[in-house]
């Protein structure tokens, strides 16, 4: 019912982590394991792949780094699918993804939670985790990559497109803009619990591939799902996504490519660069 995409830079799956998703899915599955120890995919290719070698209607693409903390996990993800408007489901994301190079986790309308670890800490990351709660599901625009499912159906008619990405970023946000515009719903959902053992690594890739991202889907942006917000509304998230984004060094990252813009004229507005 459902395949599972992983790319794996040590080129097999661990034990732990495929007892947890026996133990856990519920459901019947497939591994796809894209053996990368040889560092010859990249994200893109590998998810490419992946969805080649799968063949069942559902395909999960998910880190290698990741345990589940919900028994039953699958039937919730089978059961979102049952709703025909939705292409795809997460466990974290937004419901809005503005017109500036932004973190979607910086905006006011993040969604979701998960766990993740830090050497021997852990913490939850979470936003509106009470109205998720209550509603099972929430639309958004955008996912993180670190666990996501999409219908093989949509295939070829979206992609894993790394013309211009590069290798690891920006994989999660176009192929959210792909469902979108093929007229389906993205999701994040409420009864999928996982546990990341990393964090992401916010460096200059990372700002490349957001900087195509908005030259690429510059007339479709900003775009919000499930929200109402008057333009006024969106100028103030602007503002305080950027006032309050406390990684001025990669905002600054930014300015090569968005000199002039709305967002470099904010920034200096607030004194946060020359």
């Amino acid at each position: 019912m459902i395949s599972l995409v992983i790319c794996s830079k040590i080129g097999r799956l661990s034990s732990e982590l495929r007892k947890n998703i026996e133990e856990s899915i519920d459901v019947e599955y497939e591994i796809v394991l894209i053996d990368n120890s040889k560092g010859i995919y990249s994200i893109f290719s590998a998810y490419t792949e992946g969805v080649k070698r799968s063949s069942f209607p559902i395909v999960c693409f998910m880190h290698e780094d990741i345990l589940y903390k919900t028994k039953g996990w699958g039937n919730s993800v089978l059961k979102c699918f049952e709703d025909k408007t939705i292409g795809l489901c997460g466990v974290i994301g937004s419901s809005l993804m503005l017109d500036i190079a932004s973190c979607w986790w910086s905006t006011d309308y993040a969604v979701g939670r998960i766990w993740q670890r830090r050497g021997t800490e852990s913490y939850v990351t979470a936003f509106k985790e009470r109205e998720l709660e209550n509603l099972g599901k929430i639309d958004v625009v955008t996912v993180d990559g670190v666990w996501f499912c999409v219908r093989k159906s949509l295939f070829p008619d979206i992609g894993f497109n790394e013309s211009f990405y590069g290798k690891w970023h920006g994989y999660d946000l176009d192929v959210c803009m792909q469902v979108l515009q093929a007229g389906y719903r993205c999701v994040v959902l409420s009864d999928v619990k996982i546990e990341h053992f990393s964090t992401g690594v916010l460096g200059k890739e990372w700002i490349d591939a957001l900087c195509f991202f908005q030259n690429k889907w510059k007339s479709h942006l900003p775009i919000y799902s499930g929200i109402e917000l008057s333009e006024d509304e969106i100028v103030g998230c602007k503002v305080r996504m950027i006032t309050s984004n406390s990684k001025i060094q990669e905002l600054n990252g930014y300015l090569d490519y968005y000199k002039g813009n709305f967002f470099t004229k904010i920034l200096r507005r607030f004194r946060l660069i020359k």
